[in-house]
């Protein structure tokens, strides 16, 4: 039903009747991090990856300026259940819900990067070694493994630190 005012006093009863109405019934704003995520899967190629290379991020934390409104959040890649070094991400999202700024050093192409040969945890302390040319580890080998709720693995001290 349309209603028309017949008089000042009658417009602004229904003016103040459609101000409170409550906030419950208004569309809410999607929350900043969503919206980052979504803004990542759908323009990573402008932050320097593919869309399976954001397909798995993880907010590492999420900050608004109180001065700006502008929330910034903060992200990481992750690739088979682990963070990748170097991997970060900052976007940020006004008031409104848009982005106006993502920036950050997204590593590209990770399903390539890992098709190659995967180490053990022995094999990767004597790259570690090799690469860092401390002496080769002596007698190497695993004290205590897990795998959840973090892969963890302990080794013996090889003869290096």
């Amino acid at each position: 039903m349309l209603l028309k005012p017949r008089g000042p006093v009658t417009a602004l009863a229904i003016a103040l009747a459609l101000a409170c109405v409550p906030a419950s019934t208004a569309a809410a704003a999607p929350a900043p991090r969503d919206v980052a995520l979504r803004y990542a899967g759908e323009n990573a190629a402008e932050l320097g990856a593919t869309r399976a290379d954001v397909a798995d991020l993880g907010v590492t934390s999420e900050y608004r300026s109180s001065h700006s409104g502008v929330t910034h959040v903060n992200v990481n890649q992750r690739f088979r259940g682990l963070e990748v070094f170097g991997g970060h991400a900052t976007i940020n999202v006004d008031d409104d819900g848009r982005v106006i700024l993502a920036a950050g050093s997204l590593v590209r192409g990770l399903e390539a990067d890992a098709s190659g040969a995967q180490l053990d945890p022995v094999g990767a302390v004597e790259a570690a070694s090799d690469g860092l040319d401390l002496d080769e580890p002596r007698r190497l080998r695993v004290l205590r493994a897990s795998l959840a709720p973090a892969r963890r693995t302990v080794l013996s001290e090889g003869g290096i630190s």
